[in-house]
């Protein structure tokens, strides 16, 4: 990738573009704080890996700084606005994994940190802006902000989609499986038994976080103590599944692989060789770009109502709360200006918030349903009222 303008009188700011809360977690010793962690690296056109500190690893110099940070909307002139908002939800995030692993996830934790991290993993890696600048890069008078700011608007229009989608923990049953990562962060996945598409994300050296695109599901439920809970399904996986997932992951990468030992990358290096394998970003393969940006703003409705009172009338409307934005990870809205309303796929029916992302007509006759306590079966059905 082609290095980017250096500012005069002011040195390179080195900006990770995998999170170092992330990179940390897969590494074999945990004994230091994340950055200081080590993992072992190998490139492809490279015979050996080699061992590097997390803080050195996945960096690259300004890749979001902003060149004319005046330019770019609901970044207060601030050049480094984008690097700041990334670091909102990975002060977090290792609190995070440990609740998603041990079962304890609430859904503010869910919501304000892992939501946020799987939408960034699909927008800050370094193949988003080189799809960028395939499609617009090249017309004269664009901004090389532009790239960046799209950033942010495509982080928030995968919100809805991601909260969404099945989330699918997968444990390893030995905890000598060595899970790999890439320089994406992840890898599209396909379900064998169901079909299903979507994206796996190794969150430690033992487990794997899977995405699955899915058109509408319980999102949150309260338990007995009256608090939010995520809803997360767990499964296990043998150390044959691992070392499958492994080999994929450096079939995908664009460049690098990252492992917690040296045998751990040196047994993917063949896949890493035979790569990258391409392809399309599944959210919007699945969805298409007008149905995404009508429920782009259910986040913001979402941690605002799961603030209120269980009994409140008004959690039932999931109206942003200002207040509740102004303090979150992603405190910011891009808002279409040929949009003439909001659109809500969410919906409360204690003790469960439900999201559907679909047509609108879809959506309303989901919303006009009776309140029984098996309307969630209806998201595992919901392609019979979705017309082909």
């Amino acid at each position: 990738m082609a290095a980017r303008p250096r500012r005069r009188n002011k040195p390179p700011r080195r900006q990770h573009q995998l999170p170092a809360v992330y990179l940390g977690a897969l590494a074999a010793d945990h004994r230091q704080p994340s950055r200081d962690r080590t993992l072992f690296c190998l490139r492809r056109g490279k015979a050996q890996p080699f061992k590097q500190k997390v803080n050195h690893v996945s960096v690259e110099n300004d890749v979001y700084t902003l060149l004319n940070p005046a330019s770019v909307p609901l970044v207060d002139g601030d050049e480094y606005a984008i690097e700041k908002l990334w670091g909102k939800h990975e002060r977090q995030l290792s609190v995070a994994i440990g609740e998603l692993r041990d079962g304890s996830l609430s859904a503010r934790t869910w919501a304000q940190v892992l939501v946020p991290f799987v939408c960034g993993l699909l927008v800050r890696g370094p193949q988003y802006k080189q799809q960028y600048d395939a499609f617009l890069g090249k017309i004269p008078g664009i901004s090389p902000d532009n790239a960046n700011n799209a950033r942010l608007m495509r982080l928030q229009r995968l919100l809805a989609p991601v909260m969404a989608a099945r989330w699918l923990v997968l444990q390893a049953t030995s905890r000598a499986s060595a899970l790999i990562t890439n320089d994406l962060g992840y890898i599209p996945m396909k379900r064998l038994d169901t079909g299903q598409i979507g994206y796996a994300i190794p969150v430690a050296s033992d487990v794997i976080l899977c995405i699955v695109v899915n058109r509408g599901r319980n999102i949150a439920s309260l338990d007995e103590d009256g608090q939010w809970r995520a809803v997360v399904e767990y499964e296990s996986v043998s150390p044959r599944e691992c070392e499958a997932f492994n080999h994929t992951v450096a079939a995908v990468a664009q460049n690098a692989v990252y492992g917690p030992t040296m045998a751990s990358v040196l047994k993917v290096q063949g896949a890493l060789e035979s790569g990258p394998v391409q392809f399309n970003e599944l959210f919007h393969a699945e969805f298409g770009s007008m149905t995404i940006r009508e429920y782009d703003e259910d986040w913001h409705g979402f941690i605002s109502a799961i603030e209120l009172p269980s009994s409140d009338p008004a959690l039932h409307e999931f109206q942003i709360n200002p207040a509740v934005l102004g303090k979150s990870t992603f405190p910011v809205i891009y808002r279409a200006l040929n949009r003439e309303s909001r659109v809500s796929g969410l919906v409360y029916r204690h003790p469960n918030v439900q999201l559907c992302i679909a047509d609108v007509d879809v959506v309303e006759k989901v919303r006009s349903l009776p309140d029984e306590p098996k309307f969630g079966q209806l998201f595992d059905e919901l392609g019979n009222l979705i017309p082909e």
